[in-house]
């Protein structure tokens, strides 16, 4: 049954203040900074100069016209990595100024006021793409790279910078990469993770797509970002994103323009608990769950992207047998450009074991995250050892003729028994303890301890390579390495006294050598590749 009441939590994201309040929202002031200095600005210009005059010196960098028609056009520049899984990983906080008198005089390529200026004279001059949901939690996994947008050669590069920046001073620098395209135009990428940067050398070209860095937050920047600027060939400032009040350019740069408002959802969540938005620059505290008991509290979350009044969510819980547990819905009433919702529910004090599956359906689209409900783990056989079906969680195999007495050591996904008998495991995880139904073991799948007794393997574990010793010459042996699960990853025929065996496409784990004699006596070994 339902816990609590709705609970929205709402973040509204400028990349200029972090400070967060909580009060069933968060809202950072809108507290703009430059994201280049002009002193910083026209210190780049003139490295660039310099640079591409020394590469068209060098041959690695084409003389361009500055009256040539512009060609180059850019695929999105932020892809996730490392393992990362959602469904979006950004937000636009700002645009390009296009109205170039400050301070408070704002106007966008689509002629609203999604960008910023300040008293000083200084007019927003690129794309701030932004990390979202848990920003510097992404930012220091590495999740987020940055790829030329287009094909291009390295005109200038520079790293070494603090990364970590909330609100630093004017004269902090950046890390960044310039791309010069081939019509002569060209792409800044800024604010990049210190020590990311492509190994790629000045003079040297790149792909679109290709990878550049991965997204920090260096120089004059209060959050990870990606800050994107682009100029034309006579250093005129270029807007890619193509709209009505675009006075800079009439076409769109962009290979598949977004929409100004790009409304989808990024991320669906099971946590725990809410997420813990700490004061810049600590990691965000996510508490996703995806493993949870009967009876155990559960929040579901889903972080959006351009949130537009009038738009309206439906949220269903499923169980594992497809039937609804939970529906609701809610109806935006504000624009958000980054925003999150969760709820707090129950769970049933005997909810049904299994896959259940959290869906959200949003602005015409389908999203989806799955979790687990004390799955009962089941027993099955690789050659000789018993394999536990659930992976990752804590293991106690036990003796079921001996009121499921724990046997030592027996503390793995598999178990090899040494004698007949009925055995059962235990699995553990987020204080939920199953145990499987009790399997029966017969002589047919116990270790042929004669043939054991002449053997040994060393060294194991291992990482590249091991060997089996026996201690009596071997003739026409079968010798099989097989998985966890069963699988078999090689079959080896053997004659003599010592084999061995390597890694090869083997990974990090658990695998079992199974040894057949001519009597068609079975041996399984446990070896573990490190």
């Amino acid at each position: 049954m339902k816990k609590t009441p709705l609970i929205l939590g709402i973040i509204f994201l400028h990349f200029n203040s972090f400070a967060q309040n909580k009060s069933g929202f968060y809202s950072p002031p809108k507290n703009h900074q430059q994201c280049i200095s002009p002193v910083q600005h026209k210190a780049i210009e003139k490295k660039l100069k310099e640079s591409q005059a020394a590469l068209i010196k060098e041959g690695k960098l084409q003389i361009t016209n500055p009256k040539s028609v512009m060609t180059t056009t850019f695929i999105w520049p932020v892809v996730q990595t490392n393992g990362l899984n959602d469904y979006g990983v950004h937000f636009i906080s700002n645009f390009v100024d296009q109205d170039t008198t400050y301070p408070n005089h704002l106007l966008d390529y689509n002629c609203g006021n999604r960008t910023y200026d300040l008293a000083d004279g200084y007019n927003h001059s690129g794309t701030d793409i932004a990390l979202w949901p848990f920003w510097w939690y992404k930012m220091d996994s590495s999740q987020v790279k940055i790829i030329a947008g287009a094909a291009g050669t390295i005109i200038y590069k520079n790293d070494g910078n603090f990364d970590h920046n909330c609100n630093p001073p004017t004269t902090a620098d950046w890390n960044a990469v310039y791309v010069q395209h081939a019509d002569g135009s060209v792409a800044w990428y800024g604010h990049m993770k210190n020590g990311s940067l492509t190994n790629k050398a000045v003079g040297q070209t790149v792909a679109a797509g290709e990878y550049l860095g991965l997204v920090g937050s260096s120089g004059y920047s209060t959050g990870p970002h990606l800050h994107f600027e682009v100029y034309d060939p006579n250093n005129h400032l270029i807007d890619p994103f193509s709209g009505n009040c675009n006075s800079l350019n009439s076409n769109s740069w962009w290979v598949n323009q977004r929409p100004y408002y790009d409304s989808g959802i990024n991320a669906l969540r099971t946590q725990s608990d809410t997420v813990v938005f700490p004061n810049c620059p600590q990691q965000e505290i996510p508490n996703e769950q995806t493993y949870f008991c009967s009876g155990q509290d559960i929040y579901f979350s889903d972080y959006y992207r351009d949130q537009q009044a009038g738009q309206t969510s439906q949220y269903k819980v499923f169980r594992p047998d497809n039937s609804i547990w939970q529906q609701w819905s809610n109806t935006n009433t504000a624009y958000y450009n980054a925003s999150y919702w969760y709820w707090n529910y129950t769970l049933p004090s005997a909810a049904p074991s299994g896959t259940w599956k959290f869906q959200v359906i949003y602005n015409g689209q389908t999203y989806e995250q799955f979790f687990q409900v004390e799955v009962i783990p089941t027993i099955s056989v690789a050659g000789s050892a018993l394999v536990c079906s659930i992976a990752g969680v804590s293991y106690q195999w036990v003796n079921c003729n001996t009121g499921n007495s724990p046997i030592a050591g027996a503390t793995y996904q598999s178990y090899t028994p040494t004698s007949n008998g009925s055995y059962a495991v235990i699995v553990t995880q987020n204080n939920c303890s199953h145990t499987s139904t009790c399997y029966n073991v017969s002589s047919a799948g116990i270790t042929a301890n004669a043939l054991a007794d002449g053997i040994n393997i060393y060294p194991n574990p291992f990482t590249s390579e091991t060997t089996i010793y026996f201690s009596e010459e071997q003739k026409q042996k079968v010798v099989k390495i097989l998985d966890v699960l069963g699988k078999e990853m090689k079959t080896i025929n053997f004659s003599g006294t010592k084999l061995i065996i390597e890694k090869g496409t083997m990974k990090k784990g658990v695998y079992f050598v199974q040894i057949m004699n001519e009597n068609k006596s079975v041996l399984s070994k446990k070896i573990n590749v490190e």
